[in-house]
């Protein structure tokens, strides 16, 4: 599926992980950041128009300078909660995010 930010980005929903997976491009000039809204855009789980902006939730600049495009054997996880959603992004470019389930 293709989303209106990026028409040549992909997006899987991963039964392994329960979850919408996608993986960032290092040697894309994008930053981290716009591969995770653009995840974000293909969810219908996520309200990315009518909801709280991901940068209101999150530092994104932040999540850029922890996952820099210049790769090092640096092997972070950085783990959050936005919009109903566990998000996980790992440093080979991993992004999952397992919509939360409502406990009755």
């Amino acid at each position: 599926m293709s989303n209106s930010r990026n028409p040549d980005w992909n997006e899987t929903y991963g039964a392994n992980y329960e979850g919408y997976v996608t993986r960032h491009e290092w040697v894309s000039e994008q930053p981290l950041s716009e591969t995770l809204l653009s995840l974000f855009d293909s969810m219908p789980e996520v309200s990315v128009v009518d909801g709280v902006p991901l940068e209101k939730t999150v530092d994104v600049d932040a999540i850029d300078a922890l996952f820099p495009r210049e790769r090092t054997d640096r092997e972070l996880s950085l783990s959050f909660r936005y919009d109903g959603c566990e998000v996980t992004i790992e440093s080979d470019g991993t992004i999952i995010a397992r919509p939360l389930q409502s406990v009755w």
